[in-house]
């Protein structure tokens, strides 16, 4: 792996801080975000990232855009290996949601974190790694100079894909209470796997709490209770999707004075705003139905995720 050339390190606020937090009404919101910006942009050989996400001057995880020269002869073909983006984990404190393959070949295993779609939920279900080093990405080229896919495991850039855009790494956190803390991270994995952006995070402050991709507030679960809204918001661009919803939800967005900007009834299950017109900052998006009344919170940026 050649030595970082520029080098970038994101220090987070305190798992237990307010930060990034907007309580509403129902109480429910209980989600770190953070907004990374400008986007992280790895496209050079020997370029890293490094986040600390829960603020404690520790390093989480790190991102490398790593090239190397690994030759190889068979009696069927030679090959050498000139491009990986890599998750590095400096210890057993991050899990990386993913698959762990073992190789026979090389009587070891490898791991491949999940490209995570939106909506989809976090949590113990699925499969969690702690090793040291994790492929999103890898190239590989034969010896005559022409590049394959030989990365078959790896979920960002594969065979079937060339690049994931806005696709997510699911992980879960220790705290110093030893509490798992459900999170996401979005990413982007472009040029056939020579680049790597970060854009942005969230994590649950509640141990053991799952969480959704792409949302930024506390997940309640499915409840007994017939109706229960269990809305999803993800934002983008200044364009706000609302899924999960009852079809006679009444779904309404207010600025943090109480004041309501617009207000819509979902048409099945789910709903669109268009705010390009509202100023940037916290607001609210507030659901109704006859049973609850439930809140969470949305970011509005320029652009990117809100």
């Amino acid at each position: 792996m050649t030595t970082p050339n520029r080098y970038h390190k994101l220090k987070a606020y305190s798992l237990f801080s307010t930060a990034f937090l907007i309580n509403g009404p129902s109480g429910f919101n209980q989600v770190v975000y953070v907004d990374i910006d400008p986007d992280i942009i790895l496209d050079t050989p020997g370029e890293q990232f490094t986040l600390d996400i829960d603020g404690n001057s520790s390093d989480d995880i790190s991102f490398f855009n790593s090239s190397f020269d690994f030759f190889m002869a068979t009696p069927w073909w030679s090959y050498w290996t000139r491009q990986d983006l890599v998750a590095y984990l400096p210890d057993e404190k991050l899990e990386l949601a993913g698959l762990k393959h073992y190789v026979y070949y090389w009587s070891q295993n490898f791991y491949y974190p999940y490209a995570i779609s939106i909506e989809e939920i976090i949590n113990n279900d699925l499969q969690f790694n702690n090793a040291t080093f994790q492929l999103l990405a890898e190239r590989t080229f034969y010896n005559s100079g022409e590049g394959t896919n030989h990365c078959f495991n790896c979920y960002w850039y594969n065979y079937f894909t060339t690049e994931s855009i806005n696709n997510y790494l699911g992980f879960k956190l220790k705290d110093d209470a030893s509490d798992f803390h459900y999170g996401w991270i979005r990413c982007d994995v472009l040029d056939e796997g020579r680049t790597m952006i970060i854009k942005d995070y969230a994590y649950e402050l509640t141990p053991d709490n799952p969480i959704i991709a792409g949302d930024t507030a506390h997940y309640i679960g499915v409840s007994s209770v017939t109706e229960k809204i269990e809305p999803v918001v993800f934002c983008e661009n200044k364009i706000v999707y609302v899924s999960h919803l009852d079809e006679k939800c009444d779904v309404s967005i207010y600025n943090l004075n109480g004041s309501i900007i617009i207000n819509k009834q979902a048409q099945s299950g789910s709903v669109v705003f268009d705010l390009h017109n509202i100023a940037t900052g916290a607001y609210l998006v507030v659901f109704k139905n006859k049973n609850e009344i439930r809140s969470k919170k949305l970011l509005l940026i320029k652009t990117g995720l809100c």
